[in-house]
């Protein structure tokens, strides 16, 4: 499920807000699957986002999300506890068409215990 909200900042008589837009959430997830190795996820997210209209045509924006997560199956043990993903954005348009960019980065830590794809065992705590 997920919960999400976006406040504009000192919005405008024409809805535009002067100092942009905050948006706050939340989203997670719990599966168990009937695969051949019986996955079982669980994962959970805060999200926190920022966005403002530099001028006409250009807005930028931020976020960064936490995560955590894990993944079991009958061959191996994910985890990964304590991660960020920033978000950087920006968006153009002249009226008729509209472009933007969008890149990002994670990082956290993470816990692998299982089969490697070589087929090796892997097992302990590993930072990325």
């Amino acid at each position: 499920g997920q919960v999400l909200v976006s406040v504009p900042l000192s919005p405008t008589s024409d809805g535009t807000p002067n100092a942009g837009s905050l948006g706050l959430g939340w989203s997670g997830q719990d599966s168990d699957s009937d695969d051949a190795v019986d996955t079982e996820g669980e994962s959970n997210q805060v999200h926190g986002a920022y966005g403002i209209e530099v001028s006409d045509g250009l807005s930028l924006g931020y976020g960064l999300t936490w995560f955590d997560s894990q993944q079991t199956t009958d061959v191996s043990d994910f985890e990964q506890t304590d991660g960020f993903r920033h978000s950087f954005g920006a968006q153009m348009s002249d009226g008729d068409l509209t472009t933007g960019a969008k890149f990002f980065f994670a990082d956290g830590e993470y816990d692998l215990d299982g089969l490697n794809p070589n087929g090796s065992i892997s097992s302990g705590p590993v930072l990325s």
